[in-house]
């Protein structure tokens, strides 16, 4: 499954390679970014089509 989360939409946007992010089921994929906030950050692992994701569930 290909994904794009959309860089600068959001508090610590991911960097997000000019090809895009790519993510395969039972695969690591590595994501970075550079904080823009202060404190933890949470990632919340959401699915769904891009333009109504559903909540997910935090993974880190």
């Amino acid at each position: 499954t290909s994904g794009a989360p959309s860089a600068g939409a959001s508090p610590n946007p991911f960097h997000i390679p000019r090809e895009g992010l790519n993510f395969e089921a039972g695969e690591t994929t590595e994501i970075s970014w550079d904080p823009t906030t202060d404190g933890t950050v949470t990632l919340i692992l959401r699915s769904g089509p891009s333009g109504n994701l559903e909540e997910g569930e935090p993974i880190a």
